[in-house]
């Protein structure tokens, strides 16, 4: 569709013997109706954005690259930013390879335009004059042009919001270039990678019956894998001598990547070294280095043997590349190598095909993600499964590792109910593999479906550490501890409590009886002694109190529960009760706890924060016996609630004590010496010291035991 604004923009503004060309330029350039970019584009915009862009293509030559960086106000756009050009001939890859690059760099992409666009060539030059005939006319002109060559040409035009000094331009312009050239060598010999399936293919297929694996190398070559490289290891001297050893794409002996020139990939390690030693004729594992063509992931890395006729290998070929995301996301079922994997699995299970075992084992195999399945061998997979099988069966979170000794990366699957699934747990799961391997996290992986547990995948990169089976033993329980729901934990602590009968009572009771809200407050073990205190409540025992310190730095700062059975308590109810005390409630919130059984009962539990307002600090070790004592007899209306409960803390009696005290301020009343009650009560607390004395001299004189007057008078004076 032609923009014919643009047109009449570019006719008015742009005084070229080549105006035809730049407007069909940049009709094409602009033609693309699914590009949101390109739709909030104003006729200004794509005329600055296009007249740079078209003398960059216009210059370029025949076969060369051409990558330019500028600023945006080098383009009379007002933004600031960087405008990155890139010219080339089209080709797969370009797209998604150069935007994972910009993404790795940490650049952010404001506007990102790629269309192909026919570039000709023609024998003859548009006169000057051009630009004066009208549309039409030039028109005419060009079609009677005989072509020399037409070439798809895709320009790439990307806007970053990141203003780029000299340095990053240059350094980005060299990784684009380097880029530019190993997409080259993918596409150019892509055929003749494909060609190396098919020959390996044929040459083992005379001599053996992995059908198997042959059929895998087919599936591959069928737009499951994306191939960016090849190379041919050669056991057999007369095989070297013979065959074009030339290794292709991004492995290709002019290939000028360091990186890789240095790298695994073309060096014969331990892996391999093992892989030509053992039985099997495939092996598929993971590269240390990640791919700049496609995605920035991990190299995927396909050995395949060759073999002689007489059954000698002579050769491993390594393909090194990606699996296709459609390939990721097959089940593996559908993939030759894994289908017969998984068959051997299943076989060695002995399980009645088509049985709800069966079954079961069949989901966990294709459940697994697809890494573990490629690098795992048939005992090792047996293993998991049956691992994985009993988690389900509990419905119990676990762990599971897997070391490769090759390529010091670590595979640990992470099994946890969907009540515990959360970043904060992946994130404390990651803390304890990176300080155990002493490494990094290479990459992360979550799966959610039907089934109760939810699967993490970690790959972890080791630092050369040697860790024992008793330190991978530990991990494993610890992340066991952790990745359990806040009611299995519960659960777990009952079970740790008291006789097998008592505990099997109490799990029924509490699981699941508290409320989300409750767990998002509390900890299992604050639900432990939780329970106690509910346990202890009945008809004539309606409210329970349990305070402690909350936070050990701050020893004024308490916390206060009350559990009732069925009774509700009010603000106006509870907070005069504790000011009396001489606590300060900062804020309240309450729960419901829904205990099963045949009743079904149905608790409250009210949460205070406290601040106790005295300038002296309390350990409430020494005073919680007391403290709970006294507001579970004010709370029952046996002890009076008025200011002298401030004593407790201040003079250190028992509520009991405080009694004595109160009779002395009631007596004083009645003598009418003129003062209130509220004063006797203050006048008090500002001397606990003498409110102690007086407590201690009263129980002297008057204590119920066998002293005689003289002896209790000598002890108190």
């Amino acid at each position: 569709m032609t923009d014919i604004k643009l047109t009449q923009y570019i006719n008015k503004n742009y005084d070229e013997a080549d105006i035809l060309v730049f407007d069909q330029f940049s009709q094409q350039l602009f033609d693309c109706s699914l590009n949101d970019d390109v739709q909030a584009l104003t006729v200004l915009q794509r005329y600055q954005i296009a007249l740079p862009l078209w003398q960059t293509f216009s210059s370029k030559t025949n076969n060369a690259n051409k990558v330019i960086i500028n600023d945006l106000e080098q383009q009379e756009i007002t933004s600031h930013g960087t405008a990155l050009h890139i010219i080339t001939k089209d080709k797969a890859f370009l797209v998604d390879s150069i935007s994972e690059l910009i993404h790795s760099l940490d650049y952010k992409i404001n506007v990102f335009i790629h269309p192909v666009i026919k570039k000709i060539r023609s024998n003859q030059t548009l006169s000057s004059t051009h630009h004066k005939q009208s549309n039409e006319q030039l028109n005419k002109q060009l079609n009677k042009q005989s072509d020399e060559q037409v070439d798809n040409e895709s320009v790439i035009y990307i806007e970053l919001t990141n203003q780029l000094n000299s340095h990053a331009k240059a350094s980005l312009v060299d990784k684009i270039h380097q880029l530019l050239c190993d997409i080259s060598a993918v596409n150019n010999d892509w055929a003749a990678m494909l060609n190396q399936i098919d020959s390996v293919i044929y040459a083992n297929s005379q001599i053996n019956n992995n059908y198997d694996i042959n059929s895998f190398m087919k599936w591959l070559g069928q737009d499951n894998f994306v191939f960016l490289g090849h190379y041919i290891f050669s056991l057999d001297n007369d095989y070297a001598n013979n065959v074009n050893q030339t290794s292709l794409g991004i492995l290709q002996e002019c290939n000028t990547n360091e990186a890789l020139a240095v790298s695994d990939l073309t060096s014969i390690n331990k892996e391999l070294t093992s892989f030509i030693v053992d039985d099997s004729s495939l092996l598929v594992s993971k590269s240390t280095l990640k791919s700049t063509i496609h995605r920035h992931d991990y190299y995927d890395q396909i050995n395949i043997k060759e073999f002689s006729e007489q059954g000698k290998v002579i050769a491993v070929h390594r393909f090194v590349g990606l699996f296709t995301q459609v390939a990721n996301k097959l089940s593996p079922n559908k993939i030759p190598y894994l289908k017969f994997k998984l068959g051997e699995v299943l076989q060695r299970l002995t399980l009645k095909v088509d049985s709800h075992n069966y079954r079961k084992f069949t989901h966990i195999l294709a459940s697994l993600p697809k890494r573990e399945l490629y690098e795992s061998n048939v005992e090792q997979l047996l293993g998991l499964a049956k691992g994985i099988y009993n988690l389900n069966a509990k419905s119990k979170s676990g762990a599971f590792i897997r070391e490769n000794e090759f390529n010091q990366q670590v595979s640990v699957l992470v099994y946890v109910s969907k009540e515990a699934f959360c970043t904060d747990l992946r994130d404390d799961i990651e803390n304890e593999l990176v300080t155990t391997f002493n490494g990094k996290i290479l990459s992360r992986r979550s799966m959610l479906n039907d089934d109760y547990l939810a699967q993490w995948h970690f790959i972890v990169e080791k630092n050369n550490c040697s860790v024992s089976s008793e330190v991978l033993d530990k991990l494993i329980t610890r992340i066991e501890v952790k990745t359990q729901s806040w009611n299995e934990n519960l659960i777990t602590l009952i079970n740790q409590q008291g006789h097998i009968e008592q505990s099997i009572a109490l799990e029924r009771k509490y699981n699941n009886a508290f409320s989300k809200s409750y767990q998002e407050q509390f900890s299992a073990n604050e639900a432990i002694e939780a329970i106690k205190c509910l346990e202890e409540l009945n008809q004539s025992n309606l409210f329970q109190f349990q305070i402690y310190q909350e936070n050990k730095s701050d020893k004024n700062r308490l916390k206060l529960n009350i559990f009732t059975l069925e009774q509700s308590i009010t603000l106006s109810d509870s907070i005069p009760i504790l000011e009396n005390f001489d606590f300060k409630p900062l804020d309240e919130f309450s729960f419901k706890v829904q205990a099963n059984g045949p009743e079904k009962s149905i608790n409250d539990l009210y949460s205070y924060t406290l601040e106790y307002s005295a300038n002296n600090q309390i350990d409430i070790t020494n005073f919680k016996q007391n403290i709970e004592e006294a507001l579970s007899q004010v709370w029952a209306g046996s002890i009076e609630n008025d200011g002298y409960n401030k004593l407790l803390l201040s003079a250190n009696i028992n509520i009991r004590q405080i009694v004595i005290i109160r009779s002395y301020g009631k007596y004083l009343r009645q003598l009418n010496l003129g003062y209130s009650e509220e004063y006797f009560q203050q006048a008090l607390v500002n001397y606990p010291d003498i409110v102690h004395d007086l407590v201690s001299f009263f129980e002297t004189r008057f204590a119920l035991n066998n002293n005689s007057i003289a002896q209790r008078n000598n002890l108190a004076n």
